[in-house]
């Protein structure tokens, strides 16, 4: 079985179901410890007639992947959370054809369209933008992340951001080192970027693919939301209104 989607600027993803019975595993990331990881792909996706990604269910091969191009950014690294294996066993897992680049998809009634786990080693030759248009293309319709550069690149992508919780509401990641991101954050809290909550808007404008990303960007006119549930309830509230009106 076959489809495909023809995204604005982005070229033509075609997605193909693998028949696991007559495929040979695929091994990726060979130059780390762990390495090679090998997976056997439920599915492959390809852009322009290039392969771009693998859909897995190997929940193990993904956290390392994940875990693997999360270090390879240092310090940086820390906006990616890295959850236990077992979070990913009732996800949709996605990985780029070299196994650099990673993305979760929720697969549950109370968890499907949370893109979740979105991360590319420095050394992935790609554009992400093709990969997350996959992830909206499969149903992705709402995420959350630090008020960094990330801000600025799913507004571009179409998400919309909808509510903000502080960083300490939200509480540091364990891995988090505030002076690698002395340049976010609100007035007197440098190091301790705010959370953003972002709905998929299907009417937003798609920039991804022109340009460069303003890292400057400035999220003053996002609400706060005074608490993770809150945020979570503003959050459905307009992802059910968007659904709707598809």
């Amino acid at each position: 079985m076959s489809d495909s989607i023809v995204s604005k600027g982005l070229g033509n993803i075609v997605g193909h179901d693998v028949d696991a019975a007559v495929t040979a595993p695929i091994a990726v990331r060979s130059d780390i410890p762990e390495g090679p990881v090998v997976f056997t792909p439920t599915r492959q996706y390809y852009c322009d007639g290039r392969l771009l990604a693998y859909e897995i269910t190997d929940a193990q091969a993904f956290w390392t992947l994940l875990r693997q191009a999360k270090a390879e950014h240092g310090d940086r690294g820390a906006t990616v959370l890295l959850p236990a294996v077992e979070h990913f066993r009732n996800r949709r897992l996605f990985v780029s054809h070299d196994g650099m680049a990673v993305f979760a998809l929720g697969n549950t009634e109370d968890t499907r369209g949370y893109l979740s786990s979105v991360c590319k080693s420095p050394k992935y030759p790609g554009s992400m933008a093709r990969l997350l248009q996959l992830a909206i293309r499969e149903g992705a319709n709402h995420l959350f992340c630090f008020d960094t550069c990330l801000t600025a690149y799913y507004c571009r992508l179409g998400f919309r951001p909808v509510c903000r919780v502080s960083f300490e509401t939200f509480g540091a990641p364990c891995d988090w080192n505030r002076e690698a991101y002395r340049e976010y954050g609100p007035a007197g809290k440098s190091g301790c970027p705010d959370v953003n909550y972002f709905c998929y808007d299907p009417c937003q404008p798609l920039s991804c693919a022109a340009g460069s990303i303003d890292v400057a960007f400035v999220s003053t006119d996002i609400p706060y939301a005074s608490s993770l549930q809150q945020a979570k309830e503003i959050l459905k509230g307009e992802v059910d209104k968007v659904v709707a009106l598809q």
